[in-house]
């Protein structure tokens, strides 16, 4: 049986990551195939709890196309209840990146 405490962090990563990837708009024409390509392979991973390749794979989509802040802040987040704390200050960083662009 899962430890429950494993569970719900399974859990809150899961709704996390899924919030981000619906935070995703299109990507521009050119990039429409990879796009595709990395959130098949997020889905793959979701599906198989395979949260930090996921987490990758939305990384790679969020650097395709003009995300904004909220985007990032869940990736953050994400990252600090998978306990991936040297992956923190990227996601931050890529916040703080997005908000000046809505300046």
């Amino acid at each position: 049986m899962t430890n429950p405490k494993l569970w719900k962090t399974w859990k809150v990563s899961e709704i996390l990551l899924r919030r981000a990837r619906s935070a995703l708009p299109e990507p521009p024409a050119l990039e429409k195939d990879n796009f595709k390509q990395f959130d098949e392979s997020f889905e793959e991973y979701l599906d198989h709890n395979e949260h930090e390749m996921a987490l990758d794979m939305l990384e790679e989509m969020g650097g395709l196309c003009e995300t904004r802040g909220g985007y990032w802040r869940d990736l953050e987040r994400t990252a600090m209840n998978m306990g991936l704390d040297d992956r923190i200050a990227h996601f931050r960083s890529e916040f703080n990146k997005a908000l000046d662009r809505s300046l």
